[in-house]
């Protein structure tokens, strides 16, 4: 068995690297269950890698993000004024310009990272709590925001950066069985 299993991969990987097709380690004996496998598991690990990489890049572009400005606005709702439609639309705004700055997977990292923090003082933690924090303190009427109100904006970030997309949130592969 073990014999088997050896030739099937050595098999894939000659048909692999002189381009022939993989029926050919199928009638030479090589068990179409083990080459099958090996196939399961080297594209696995080929999917596991180009996610490691992709997640890299985009970590690293994440770090890059500034939320200085965007943490102002947020902590600006604490005011008397509170969170107005002004403040609303300028935060809105902001994102916009932190997603053509950076791309959209990095840009919403980093500012979903600011929201982990930017009413903890208030014993607010967490992206989603904050963001309920914040709604409660915004007027109850409906308002949106398109990038025209918000005057000149950056130009678009890449849409691939190192072969990795960022406007994509890349999803771990998961092992065969």
């Amino acid at each position: 068995m073990q014999s088997l299993r050896l030739f099937g991969r050595v098999c894939l990987t000659v048909t692999a690297l002189l381009g022939l097709s993989q029926e050919a380690c199928h009638h030479s004996g090589g068990g179409a269950s083990s080459g099958e496998s090996v196939q399961r598991d080297s594209s696995y690990r080929a999917a596991l890698a180009r996610w490691q990489r992709d997640s890299a890049v985009l970590d690293s572009l994440t770090r890059l993000v500034r939320t200085d400005s965007l943490y102002t606005l947020y902590r600006a709702a604490l005011g008397p004024e509170r969170a107005s439609p002004k403040l609303i639309e300028a935060i809105a705004c902001e994102w916009i310009r932190l997603g053509r700055l950076y791309g959209d997977v990095p840009s919403q990292r980093g500012a979903m990272r600011l929201l982990d923090t930017v009413y903890s003082d208030r014993g607010i933690r967490g992206s989603k709590n904050a963001d309920r924090f914040f709604s409660g303190l915004a007027p109850k009427t409906a308002f949106s925001t398109d990038s025209q109100s918000c005057g000149t904006l950056p130009p678009l970030f890449p849409r691939v950066v190192s072969g990795t997309p960022t406007d994509v949130e890349p999803i771990k592969p998961r092992k065969p069985r």
